[in-house]
């Protein structure tokens, strides 16, 4: 795209971590491929990446979650993390069940018919694998890390 519009139409829980930050020049393809990494997740598992999360520090603490402790400048930046992680990035909130794409993965996806559970599909682990790889690829903080919109066609999640 030659010229992409300035502003994104990414609704706040697809937006990724460099935006929330405010980095500059964080407005890029990169963005678009961390939203379509969310639409993947929504699809497969039937449910968001991030929801029922009140504002934009809940859903960065999401990303520490399911994919680690940031660049250590953009920890630094993120002023209420105290709130959510100690210095080394652990989940300060016990009470939470852990949560990762490996247990989000691993959990049945039900499938619902006429407001009862019919049955739990499991995704295979071949699946898991692949879908794991596109997503960690899709979903690295650093916008230039994240993978090319050709490795995300070309990923071995759509050849199975």
């Amino acid at each position: 795209m030659s010229s992409p519009p300035a502003d994104l139409g990414t609704p706040e829980n697809y937006l990724p971590p460099g935006v929330l930050l405010d980095q500059e020049d964080s407005i890029d393809m990169a963005c678009d491929l961390w939203a379509l990494g969310c639409t993947l997740f929504e699809i497969r598992l039937q449910l968001p990446l991030s929801y029922m999360l009140i504002d934009r520090d809940e859903l960065q603490a999401e990303m520490v979650r399911f994919f680690g402790k940031p660049p250590q400048t953009w920890w630094d930046k993120w002023e209420r993390r105290e709130e959510f992680f100690d210095d080394q990035g652990v989940w300060l909130q016990a009470s939470k069940e852990q949560w990762s794409l490996e247990v989000a993965l691993n959990k049945p996806m039900e499938i619902v018919q006429g407001g009862t559970v019919q049955k739990a599909v499991k995704i295979s682990i071949q699946e898991q694998q692949a879908i794991m790889d596109l997503l960690y690829g899709m979903f690295q903080f650093e916008p230039g890390k994240r993978l090319s919109i050709d490795q995300v066609l070309n990923h071995k999640l759509f050849e199975m």
